[in-house]
């Protein structure tokens, strides 16, 4: 199964995640903040963007930038460009 690192815990990245998680890839969705990442893997949820939507087992979020990038087959950059350039150095 390949693996895919989501960069950006907002709409666009949880959509992204739980998309390639129905299509057969394994997921990790960062997040900067550490609390929302432990939030979205308690709830299965992201209630603040997706609200309603489920987040399947093969998505895991973390908060640990080196973490999410190490050893994927692809980064989707899901960022808001005013934070793009400093995450992506």
């Amino acid at each position: 199964m390949k693996t895919a690192a989501v960069l950006g815990d907002g709409a666009w990245g949880s959509a992204m995640a739980i998309h390639l998680a129905r299509i057969g890839f394994r997921s990790r969705l960062w997040s900067r903040d550490p609390q929302r990442s432990e939030e979205i893997a308690r709830s299965r949820s992201n209630d603040r963007h997706l609200p309603g939507v489920e987040i399947p087992e093969s998505v895991s979020p973390c908060s640990e930038l080196a973490a999410a990038v190490e050893g994927v087959d692809l980064v989707f950059c899901a960022l808001p460009a005013q934070y793009a350039r400093p995450i992506l150095r």
